[in-house]
């Protein structure tokens, strides 16, 4: 399997494993000519027609695209009718954008799929603002491998909307923080962004407030930030992550931190950083937003996410 892409999830779709009959079958047949078998299991099973007449498989011929019944048929079933792996198992699927070049705003989007184990963690429908996720190939597909940020209720766990912490059973935590109103960026001036979140939570010793977060532990963190831009074709878009160690006196850029090399802009310029940067407790960081198009543009919105991995995951 591929290394580890970072990648934009736009939205999730759910479907039903199986496949189509692609021609009309009459009462007594007990062959199935499908779109595709492949997703039948060859040593026989259960499926259902048209989500009322179930019958066993024996085997199937992926090459030929055929699945032979135990049985046969009781009525008769016209081509494209639905036939589904029995009991009816549902997949996830997700359109993302893999993150890493320079050309991300312009790249094509691909199909992954959300291993099961995942699915109470990324539900369907669209996403707006984008979500973040890890996914990688497995020589066949495009496969998610985690969501950081997304994580399931379990016991011990406080979830919250909007700006939020949350502490896990086993002592990982998030923050993240979000800016949805624009906000007007003059023209070659390096801007601060201030997240206009409803509610600041703090159950893990995070200190907030609407530019910076300080971190509660020493350790490995994953960040992820974007802030996209209003629609201009003009000029050049970039967001770096600053870090204070002595409470706010002086704040220094950080090169892991920012997003890369100044992203030409497109019709919409969206300016991203992904990183994973080790941090010691009450280290501060903010970001800023910097943009060349001749005059003030808006930025639309911004995201930031800190999620704590531990003291050491060397």
């Amino acid at each position: 399997m591929e290394k580890l892409k970072l990648a934009e999830v736009f939205s999730v779709t759910e479907t039903t494993i199986g496949s189509l009959l692609d021609t009309d079958l009459a009462i007594g047949a007990s062959v199935l000519s499908l779109a595709s078998a492949a997703m039948f299991d060859p040593d026989g099973g259960q499926l259902i027609l048209g989500g009322t007449e179930i019958h066993s498989y024996i085997s199937i011929d992926v090459d030929a695209g055929t699945v032979t019944l135990a049985d046969t048929l009781l009525a008769a079933w016209g081509s494209s009718t639905e036939v589904q792996i029995y009991p009816i198992v549902t997949q996830r699927f997700a359109e993302v954008l893999p993150v890493g070049s320079k050309d991300h705003d312009s790249a094509v989007s691909v199909r992954a799929r959300i291993p099961n184990l995942l699915m109470d963690r990324i539900p369907t429908g669209v996403r707006s603002p984008s979500e973040w996720a890890t996914l990688a190939y497995d020589g066949r597909e495009w496969v998610l491998q985690d969501v950081p940020g997304t994580i399931p209720v379990i016991a011990g766990s406080l979830e919250t909307s909007g700006n939020e912490a949350v502490l896990l059973a086993d002592g990982f935590s998030r923050v993240r923080r979000r800016r949805s109103a624009t906000k007007s960026i003059n023209n070659g001036t390096s801007t601060l962004i201030d997240y206009d979140t409803v509610q600041d939570v703090d159950n893990d010793g995070y200190v907030l407030s609407d530019t910076v977060i300080e971190l509660p532990r020493t350790g490995q963190y994953i960040v992820l930030a974007n802030a996209r831009f209003a629609a201009n074709g003009t000029g050049l878009r970039q967001l770096v992550g600053q870090k204070s160690t002595d409470g706010g006196g002086v704040w220094a850029d950080q090169e892991t931190l920012k997003s890369n090399e100044y992203p030409k802009a497109e019709a919409v310029g969206v300016a991203i950083v992904a990183a994973s940067i080790g941090a010691d407790a009450g280290h501060q960081f903010r970001f800023r937003v910097l943009q060349t198009s001749g005059g003030a543009l808006n930025l639309n919105d911004s995201d930031l996410l800190f999620l704590y991995l531990g003291p050491d995951v060397a």
